[in-house]
């Protein structure tokens, strides 16, 4: 019974203490609220309605070779004579192909705007790496391809961007002069890291996920490591000379609309229209069909310029709601993602070490009778119990940080985060009790005249760093905090 309380009361002090320090050692950070949106704005002024064409578009598949990779693209041409507004329509995040902007595509064509859709480039693209600037190289080289059509008027030839070509096109625009306007739908203007925290922070706060798991996804977000995450959107926004057409849905749960369009109006000097469409999602629909005025309003605008660049008013639709801004948290140098990758692989090293050391320890280590078992076999058990313990932090640390990045982009029931959130800890509180009663099991045998050998000295020193490295871990990420 003394040796169990024991146990208890230095694993509830050993809690105590981590919990301590990752609050230490770990900026306080809170989401900042945002109050700067667009309040009583004036719905939107309905355009005319885009021509409705019968005959289906002339479409035409071109292969575009860019910096040794071939562009598949097809251009959507009316049927009507002459030569016509173009687009080039660059797409969204992930490996993109064509068919998921035909339709659009399709439209524009039967109001008499030739646009061209093409499959994203997939070499290089990945989670962890993504060239904004070769998409953008891309962007141009197709716009180059369809101002020299013949049924292309060139000089009133854009480009066209969604979501994750939000940031894109600015750079192709900013770079190429003969980009006569861009359209801009649902894009971000922030840092990628801080639009990506913003959507899994929000979809958490609508699971009303507890408080530490959000500060555990946000900081991983903004672990960085990725490159494209730090992506800065404003110098691109500032080199903007042609007019820019802001689209954005209000109840749009990846991109922070309010914020968004704010940081466009105060960066770009070109003359900037911006509309919001009521209830309209992510992808510009409301119940799967495309907001009212979607369509009509970029057709009119494009088909209106150059007066529609000035045509007042620059804002006007639906209010968007947003309570909390996009804003990456501190994370201090130990924070980044090398240095937790190096930690996790300092892990994993240990505690294979460790445990290895113990399996060739067996037989070969000099033990003493303990009241209640022999030591050599009782440390054995204990630290081979502490290196599993902490694997299993170190893993159950990775498999959370997946579980709440994935479930901010989900509709799940509060009791999902909250059940992973409490095992998380759980487990953590499992590897400091599994750590303390290993220490105490070496502590009663070295009093009883127990000495390791050579591969005992090797368990134990790989089991010391294992555990130490989740027990880092685990306090960094807060899952021995006091807050909830």
């Amino acid at each position: 019974m003394p040796r169990r309380r024991t146990l208890l009361l230095s694993t509830a002090a050993a809690v105590a203490a981590l919990g301590a320090a990752g609050v230490g050692v770990t900026p306080a950070w809170q989401r900042p609220r945002f109050t700067a949106g667009f309040a009583d704005l004036r719905p939107a002024p309905l355009p005319p309605a885009a021509p409705a064409v019968v005959a289906p578009p002339v479409t035409t598949d071109l292969d575009v070779r860019v910096a040794g990779a071939v562009l598949r693209a097809t251009v959507h041409s009316p049927t009507l004579p002459g030569r016509h507004p173009a687009v080039v329509l660059v797409p969204g995040g992930g490996p993109a192909t064509r068919a998921g902007l035909t339709d659009q595509a399709d439209r524009l064509a039967r109001a008499g705007i030739v646009a061209l859709v093409f499959d994203k480039r997939t070499a290089g693209y990945s989670f962890v790496r993504r060239d904004y600037g070769q998409l953008a190289d891309d962007a141009v080289a197709l716009l180059r391809v369809l101002r020299a059509r013949s049924d292309v008027d060139a000089a009133r030839t854009g480009l066209w961007g969604v979501s994750e070509g939000g940031w894109v096109v600015p750079l192709a625009a900013a770079r190429e002069p003969a980009v006569a306007f861009t359209v801009l739908v649902n894009a971000p203007t922030m840092s990628p890291g801080a639009q990506l925290s913003w959507a899994i922070d929000d979809g958490l706060r609508r699971q009303h996920a507890p408080a530490g798991a959000r500060r555990l996804a946000a900081r991983a977000m903004a672990m960085g490591g990725t490159g494209y995450t730090d992506h800065d959107a404003l110098p691109a926004l500032r080199g903007l000379t042609r007019p820019v057409l802001a689209l954005y849905g209000t109840a749009d749960r990846a991109v922070p609309p309010a914020q968004s369009a704010r940081i466009l109006l105060d960066t770009v000097t070109a003359p900037c229209t911006v509309r919001f469409f009521p209830g309209a999602d992510h992808g510009m629909k409301v119940a799967g069909r495309y907001a009212g005025g979607y369509v009509d309003t970029m057709v009119a605008w494009i088909t209106g310029l150059p007066a529609t660049a000035s045509a007042p008013p620059a804002v006007a639709g639906a209010s968007p709601e947003q309570a909390f801004a996009a804003a990456e948290p501190p994370v201090p140098a130990w924070g980044r993602l090398p240095v937790v990758a190096a930690a996790q692989a300092t892990l994993a090293a240990a505690a294979v070490t460790a445990l290895v050391a113990t399996r060739r320890a067996r037989g070969s280590t000099a033990a003493a009778p303990l009241s209640g078992g022999v030591a050599g076999s009782r440390v054995r058990r204990a630290v081979r119990r502490a290196v599993w313990a902490g694997l299993g932090t170190g893993v159950g640390i990775n498999l959370g940080v997946g579980a709440f990045v994935g479930l901010g982009f989900v509709d799940a029931p509060p009791a999902v985060s909250h059940g992973v959130w409490l095992l998380l800890r759980l487990g953590a509180v499992g590897t400091v009790a599994a750590t303390v009663s290993a220490a105490g099991a070496v502590l009663d045998a070295r009093r009883a005249g127990w000495r390791p050998g050579r591969a005992g000295a090797v368990a134990l020193a790989g089991a010391g760093v294992a555990t130490a490295a989740a027990l880092g871990l685990g306090a960094y990420w807060e899952l021995f905090g006091p807050r909830w």
